[in-house]
């Protein structure tokens, strides 16, 4: 389950390192209720309504759509996000495309290019109609003159597939995990930390 982005003027300096991993990790069988449960358990208990209020429900159902493509997210935009400083909600974000395959029920692998990063790993699905959630976890690395931040992220995304592409199309990025040997030289992010974005026109392209 690995990496992604992260940007903001404050982290524009660093240099990002890209990885490609699909180890199945990701997917849960077994339990799997509690596997998400266990995504926004890191939530703080006083942020958890907020999160619900931004982001809204997540489709849980066990008999997801079929969601394979190639999307486009474009802008994307930041709805939310607990932190305050240095994370502005008008910062412009690169566009994001998402391509799924491989999708077998509750499983498929996910290619997704945000600015000059591509990841791809196995994720979770669910999902109910055409309405559908996905679930990975990765890890993100933040280098910069030596230091290095090793970031462990949740990621959700969620909306509702249709012939031509993805309406309401919206991406919860939840810090789990934070390695840290900067001793305060990067950004420091707490565990519980979240990030909601969405597609600014409500509509992601099938292409």
């Amino acid at each position: 389950m690995k990496i992604s982005k992260l940007i903001i003027p404050i982290v524009a300096l660093f240099l990002f390192s890209n990885c490609t991993k699909n180890d199945n990790t990701t997917v849960v069988l077994l339990g799997e209720e509690s596997y998400v449960e266990d995504m926004l358990s890191v939530i703080p208990d006083t942020l958890l309504d907020v999160f619900d209020t931004h982001f809204g429900g997540i489709y849980n159902g066990l008999i997801p759509p079929n969601i394979e493509g190639d999307f486009l997210m474009t802008q994307k935009q930041r709805v939310f996000s607990n932190i305050t400083e240095g994370w502005p909600l008008d910062v412009i974000e690169p566009d994001v495309t998402l391509s799924i395959y491989n999708q077998e029920n509750r499983i498929a692998t996910l290619k997704i290019t945000e600015g000059t990063e591509t990841v791809t790993d196995t994720v979770y699905i669910t999902g109910v109609d055409n309405h559908f959630a996905v679930y990975y976890t990765e890890d993100k690395v933040l280098s910069y003159l030596g230091y290095e931040t090793i970031i462990k992220r949740n990621v959700i995304f969620k909306g509702e597939i249709s012939e031509y592409g993805i309406r309401n199309l919206f991406m919860a990025s939840i810090i789990a995990d934070v390695i840290d040997n900067s001793n305060g030289a990067l950004f420091q992010y707490n565990v519980g930390d979240f990030f909601i974005y969405k597609d600014a026109d409500g509509f992601s392209k099938k292409f």
